[in-house]
């Protein structure tokens, strides 16, 4: 911690409880950064992202419930995608990672800020008419997340996580932890953005625990049960969908990027 580069990160932040985590976690899991290389997000990934989702939709909780698969919901996952590239115009934070040794793509973290009135996007992005299977899936997030505009009246712009997804045989090795907030510097967003404030929905147990535990708030709690294509009311396998936020311009992240970047680690 003592390297000039490092003090410079380090001016500033107040919650050193983090930071400690930070260098903690980035030498803990080092050899992530020997095994996986980790790529800013751009168009030319759009494809790869496309492959590694069918395994999101096979092992997630909404997913799972609604009956949605990357087969009936490819339009709607193409537009997901395709918004989230062209936000990084505004603030670039999104991320793909690879296998260094196959080359293959096996997770990716997308993040974007989302508009009151989306017309005021500053950049251009598609729409589709979607299936009934894809408005099955986006009716409960939806009407989840824009509950966002009553909890903060005053805001026009959220930023927004939107995925972060490893494939299965590439878990449990710290890459998650490393992935979650590789490269998130809130106070930076806030000012590229506009936005004040983050705001996640959390369906998988693993990702509540991890941002409830590292100070997000808890707006507001869904019901367990979501209604599939076919009217049925379904259980998910992790519960209640949990809306969570942070207030961007003076929240500490626990990332490793500075550390890795400062040490030469991660290539």
């Amino acid at each position: 911690l003592s390297s000039p580069s490092t003090r410079r990160f380090l001016n500033g932040i107040r919650d050193y409880k983090k930071i400690a985590l930070s260098a903690q976690f980035a030498w803990k899991y080092r050899d992530v950064a020997d095994k996986y290389r980790l790529e800013s997000l751009g168009p030319r990934h759009f494809n790869h992202m496309m492959d590694l989702s069918k395994g999101f939709f096979e092992t997630e909780s909404l997913t799972q419930a609604t009956g949605s698969t990357i087969d009936n919901f490819r339009k709607g996952m193409e537009c997901m995608l395709a918004y989230s590239i062209a936000a990084q115009s505004v603030s670039q934070n999104g991320w793909i990672c690879y296998d260094k040794e196959t080359n293959e793509p096996i997770g990716f973290r997308l993040s974007n800020p989302v508009y009151r009135d989306p017309k005021k996007a500053p950049f251009s992005f598609p729409e589709s008419t979607l299936s009934e299977q894809e408005i099955t899936l986006f009716t409960p997030l939806d009407e989840i997340f824009n509950k966002i505009w009553n909890i903060y009246p005053d805001e026009d712009i959220i930023y927004k996580g939107e995925i972060a997804y490893i494939a299965l045989k590439h878990r449990k090795c710290g890459l998650y932890k490393v992935l979650i907030d590789y490269g998130v510097s809130f106070p930076r967003i806030a000012e590229e953005t506009g936005a004040k404030y983050f705001a996640i929905m959390c369906t998988a147990n693993i990702t509540k625990a991890w941002y409830n535990r590292n100070g997000y708030k808890i707006v507001y709690k869904s019901p367990s049960v979501v209604k599939n294509a076919k009217g049925e009311m379904v259980p998910m396998k992790d519960g209640s969908i949990w809306l969570m936020t942070c207030d961007m311009r003076d929240f500490t992240t626990v990332d490793v990027y500075p550390f890795w970047r400062y040490g030469k680690t991660q290539q």
